[in-house]
């Protein structure tokens, strides 16, 4: 890690976020005035890190890199797992800031997040208002199989279906025209479409949530995509691979479907008592393949 750059911290919220400032921990308003007052004291050489938080590290990120500050966004998990490695268990918005700073500083392969393009910037803004309108005219139709035989509700929720259906096909007509109108994003858009199974909203989604495909080395997208196995090897015990067992992003979704784990049973269903077990007699233990097979070698003819 090159160490002519300053570590500033930011643990970022709704309202206000905080900058572990060289001066000290600093508390800013979360507003455009509040991102520029951090910007201005910033130290020369600094290299801003903070959390992926629900969205509102965009507009920090966007400040950053319209004035040339080095940014990273990272992972929450392994900030939190790099606390509990430093002993560090409490949790506040000050103690936070620092410890993005110390975990930046430690950190030998940080990278800093890439400047996004205005049409992936574009495409992903589409994206997300098509998965809630997704997410909506599924419930409607969920709704629908319950049908109260109420002629006027049924007439309400039929419109209703019928208005996010075309709001749906004019985000996906607009996100065809953005991928059209950049070159780069078209020529990307085109490889996309010679893999057997990748359609239009596939290829949208590859394009604005993995702008990094094309410039990566091998296995190394399976690793950002978050479906790549991974080892669980100690000693003599070598376990199978696993995908690691999280809800996935919305590229996780489209290019590999539902890769969580199963959940496990709800407490209702685990206090119903076991399945009665058939007991094994003799006679049934005799009637395995196994055991069938063993009896056929016993008594076939020894070759000599």
């Amino acid at each position: 890690m090159p160490n002519q750059y300053k570590h500033i911290g930011v643990d970022l919220a709704k309202s206000s976020f905080v900058a572990d400032l060289p001066k000290g921990v600093t508390s800013f308003a979360q507003s455009p005035a509040g991102l520029r007052g951090l910007l201005s004291r910033l130290p020369a050489g600094a290299w801003v890190v903070c959390e992926a938080t629900g969205g509102y590290e965009r507009a920090l990120a966007r400040a950053c890199h319209q004035v040339g500050v080095r940014v990273s966004v990272v992972n929450p998990r392994r900030v939190r797992q790099f606390a509990r490695s430093q002993g560090i268990l409490a949790k506040t918005d000050r103690i936070d800031a620092r410890l993005l700073s110390l975990f930046a500083r430690k950190t030998e392969k940080l990278r800093a997040s890439r400047a996004p393009v205005q049409a992936e910037a574009v495409l992903r803004e589409l994206l997300q208002a098509r998965e809630a309108l997704v997410e909506a005219l599924k419930h409607e139709t969920n709704q629908a199989e319950h049908a109260t035989g109420l002629p006027l509700l049924e007439g309400l929720a039929a419109a209703r279906r019928a208005l996010l259906e075309r709001h749906i096909k004019q985000i996906d007509a607009e996100m065809e025209r953005v991928i059209a109108a950049d070159r780069d994003l078209a020529d990307r858009a085109a490889r996309c479409a010679q893999v057997q199974g990748v359609g239009p909203v596939t290829t949208a989604a590859v394009l604005a949530l993995m702008p990094e495909l094309g410039s990566l080395e091998k296995g190394q997208a399976a690793a950002l995509l978050g479906v790549a196995p991974i080892a669980a090897q100690s000693g003599t015990c070598d376990k199978s691979r696993h995908i690691e067992g999280r809800p996935p992003p919305p590229a996780q979704n489209r290019l590999h479907g539902r890769t969580e784990r199963r959940p496990p049973q709800p407490r209702s269903l685990r206090l119903l008592p076991a399945p009665p077990r058939t007991r094994q007699t003799r006679q049934s233990r005799s009637l395995r393949p196994h055991a069938q097979t063993h009896r056929t070698a016993q008594s076939s003819p020894q070759i000599s």
